[in-house]
């Protein structure tokens, strides 16, 4: 098989051109239609993480990039002892808000949080992996995220581990982790039934106030359709495709939901449907060119070591299911992920 190998001293270019492709694409899309506004300011989101990661990862092209890698390891454990502290109390805040509010369930600040959680966990799990460190209790990390509310986020979760499990099923050391998680999960599902049921698949639960007066989504109540399922995506993607013109196939509509006198103000929760109608076809093949296979595909075929390899496997289906069932672009949380990338190209597997 015919395998690229990166040059090392290229690397962080990779990752700065792409962000200049999609912050090209993205603005010239945007100024064809109605032109730059304040909030269309936000298309920055897509290239800023990717330019932020090619200036850090400078930071491991050294001789002594293990030593490096080591420090930022410890860095990294105590923003993890940072999370699990806050994350702690503002479970508890949401728990006690929902149950005198459930109108009130902090839906955005729930994706926020728990991208940023899982990215950051990601980045430890891949470090470990480089340093030959990984132990299979150092998934416990990622138990918190089924306590967050963001369903999609806990989806990737699981099948990044569930995906790093079945290739890995030779490892007896992940394998015997997983019993203890699966144990664990069973316990917590049940010592807090309820309380989780009600949390996330309430029978009372409504879309809050805000959230409908906001658009023109017409919302019914939990267990009557499949717009309670997925939280009115299914209604957001059929008024886009409603209002869909051939003239923006090649440069969509320029986020047309920012506009300051659109009627219509959501995103469509999906980064590959977003970036189709946002920025058309010459934004979703920037977009599938060069994260998927400039940063995704180029960096697991470089890889010898099984182990590597699966990560990065398995890296790629959680970037997949949030793109799919939320979106992970629209979240600067992804610097974390493109590190994560960035240090598997920076050490060949081999070395």
């Amino acid at each position: 098989m015919f395998i690229l190998r990166p040059d090392r001293t290229n690397i962080n270019t990779s990752f700065f051109i792409t962000g200049l492709i999609l912050f090209l694409v993205t603005i010239i899309s945007i100024l064809i239609n109605d032109g730059l506004t304040i909030k269309k300011i936000q298309f920055v989101k897509y290239a800023f993480p990717l330019f932020v990661t090619s200036l850090s990862i400078n930071y491991f092209r050294t001789p002594d990039w293990i030593s490096s890698l080591s420090k930022t390891l410890k860095y990294l454990s105590l923003l993890l002892l940072f999370f699990l502290i806050f994350l702690f109390k503002d479970y508890n805040f949401s728990i006690s808000t929902y149950l005198t509010d459930p109108n009130n369930l902090f839906a955005e600040r729930a994706h926020i949080i728990s991208q940023l959680y899982a990215s950051v966990i990601i980045l430890y799990l891949g470090t470990l992996v480089v340093l030959s460190s990984l132990k299979g209790y150092h998934f416990l990390f990622l138990l918190p995220l089924f306590f967050m509310g963001a369903r999609s986020v806990l989806l990737g979760v699981l099948m990044f581990s569930l995906v790093f499990f079945i290739l890995s099923i030779a490892i007896k050391k992940i394998r015997t982790f997983f019993l203890v998680v699966l144990t664990a999960l069973i316990l917590l599902v049940f010592l807090n039934f309820d309380q989780v049921i009600k949390y996330i698949y309430s029978s009372d639960y409504v879309l809050p106030r805000a959230f409908i007066d906001r658009g023109t989504l017409v919302y019914h109540r939990a267990g009557d359709n499949i717009t309670d399922f997925t939280s009115g995506r299914n209604e957001i993607l059929e008024y886009y495709i409603n209002h869909w013109e051939l003239k923006q196939i090649f440069v969509g509509n320029g986020m047309q939901y920012l506009n300051p006198d659109s009627s219509f103000v959501f995103r469509l929760h999906n980064d590959f449907f977003e970036f189709f109608f946002s920025f058309g076809l010459l934004g979703l093949f920037a977009m599938l060119v060069g994260i998927y296979y400039k940063l995704f595909y180029r960096t697991i075929n470089m890889q010898e070591d099984k182990r590597s390899r699966n990560f990065l496997i398995a890296l790629l289906i959680y970037f997949i299911t949030i793109s799919f069932t939320n979106s992970i672009l629209d979240y600067q949380s992804t610097l974390f992920v493109y590190l994560t990338i960035g240090i598997f190209q920076i050490r060949p597997a081999n070395e």
